[in-house]
């Protein structure tokens, strides 16, 4: 009996144990399965994100066959069309009637942005639309930014990087002598000057919106002010001779590389001319001035070297000269190195270099604008500061044809006689042998990540939006 007793007792604490681990198995269960309906990747969150998103997909749709629809007979969008086709969607709120392309409508609550060539561009991410008050502007569908906005950018990463970037002298000519006496060879890297040393913690006066890469929908930021040196009494870069001919964007990209590791950034470069064209709307191959001069943007000169003379013949104009000199040096485009004419060889120099005023888009800053007004925002962002010694490179290289050819950075500099900024170059050296120097400003372009949130602030100097992420 006693045995039996025992065996009972024992059965009952084995079924209470049972229980106990039962009903928290059970609430184990519950939990997950309470989490995989309404956790943050549950059914009904996943459910609820298909929904929106077939949602949007559908004013997506019915904003592509209004585009369809709106297209003419010449293949080209018809403004006055799309807004008759775009006035028959149903739940539009905001957008409508849009005076140009790209444009952004509101679709009950949805932002559908149609880029300049008609597609709809993808959400979340910034893209150029225009406003209900016909301005262009960056937007991600919430944040409307515009160009000469500033935003609180930190390069320092609120002072963890400290970086500096230290441009080597490189190959150093002292003279025209040691220039000329050189052969086949290759300059080393550098600024052909001396060692230039930049830190990321040198003062921008703050970051600006300079535009948008639509490729890939990041942010181009601008420093306000160019970048200086402790390095030289002007604070300006120097480039000097073949050496910053043939590595100058290299490094002028290099020093700006350091501004790039910011939060929200994906990289930093320095501007260029393709930057400046945009913004001005020049286009070299349309503007060219076609005055019969060797120097003439998209000419071809070809330089043959004589016993006693360098003859030079170009191929617009069908014109011939001497250069009473033998000796010719150049900058080999495929090999990337300097070689020398031999007596009875030639050598076919295209031009690519040429300067405008940016309002006039001339080389006369007088005549009427063509360009971007000087009271523009671009214009006060990229000139205005010019003749307060803010002039600066710009990360492109030149060949300029004559009656020797010359190599060299582009630059945006001051014009004295006018008092305006011009687009311009520097030739640092040329066929000749001649070797020069030059210095000015740096100006770092920032690339902003396509999927950066940007609010909070005016956009103003004193209280520049905001980067959250």
């Amino acid at each position: 009996m006693k045995i039996q007793k025992i065996k009972t007792n024992y059965s009952r604490g084995i079924t209470l144990i049972a229980l106990v681990i039962t009903i928290i198995v059970l609430l184990i269960l519950a939990g997950v399965s309470i989490a995989t309906l309404t956790g943050e990747n549950g059914i009904l969150s996943r459910a609820q994100e298909a929904s929106e998103n077939t949602k949007r997909a559908n004013a997506e749709e019915q904003v592509k066959l209004a585009v369809a629809g709106s297209i003419g007979t010449d293949g080209e969008i018809n403004i006055d069309n799309l807004n008759a086709e775009l006035s028959k969607i149903e739940g539009i709120t905001s957008g409508l009637p849009i005076k140009g392309l790209p444009a952004t409508l509101t679709i009950e609550r949805y932002q559908i942005i149609i880029g300049e060539d008609g597609n709809i561009k993808e959400s979340g991410k910034w893209s150029e639309a225009t406003n209900e008050e016909g301005e262009i502007i960056i937007t991600d569908g919430t944040t409307e930014l515009r160009i000469g906005d500033y935003i609180n950018y930190d390069p320092t990463n609120e002072g963890s990087n400290t970086t500096t970037y230290v441009s080597p002298q490189g190959t150093y000519h002292s003279s025209l002598q040691e220039a000329q006496k050189d052969t086949n060879m290759n300059m080393e890297k550098g600024n052909g000057y001396k060692n230039q040393v930049f830190s990321v913690t040198a003062d921008t006066k703050g970051w600006r919106v300079l535009g948008l890469n639509e490729d890939t929908h990041e942010i181009l930021l601008i420093s306000a002010e160019v970048v200086k040196t402790e390095s030289s009494s002007n604070g300006y870069f120097y480039l000097r001779g073949q050496t910053g001919a043939e590595w100058g964007v290299k490094e002028l990209n290099d020093i700006c590389a350091i501004y790039g590791e910011g939060k929200g950034a994906n990289g930093a470069r320095s501007i260029n001319i393709e930057d400046i064209d945009k913004i001005t709307g020049y286009i070299p191959e349309i503007a060219q001035c076609n005055d019969g001069e060797f120097y003439e943007y998209g000419n071809e000169v070809t330089y043959t070297r004589n016993a006693e003379n360098i003859s030079v013949q170009d191929k617009l104009n069908n014109k011939k000269g001497i250069s009473e000199t033998t000796i010719f040096k150049y900058l080999d485009e495929k090999s990337r190195m300097w070689k020398k004419l031999e007596e009875g060889e030639s050598k076919k120099i295209v031009s690519n270099d040429y300067y405008y005023f940016p309002n006039t888009l001339t080389t006369n800053p007088n005549e009427l604008t063509d360009g971007i007004e000087i009271d523009s925002i671009e214009y006060q962002i990229l000139f205005s500061n010019i003749s307060k010694q803010q002039e600066y490179w710009l990360a492109s290289n030149i060949v300029s044809t004559n009656f020797s050819a010359g190599f060299g950075i582009k630059n945006v500099n001051y014009d004295k006689n006018s008092t305006m900024a011009v687009i311009g170059s520097n030739r640092l050296f040329y066929t000749d042998g001649e070797t020069y120097e030059k210095s000015y400003g740096v100006r770092p372009v920032v690339f902003l990540d396509a999927n950066v949130s940007i609010s909070g602030g005016l956009g103003t100097e004193g209280q520049p939006y905001q980067i959250q992420q």
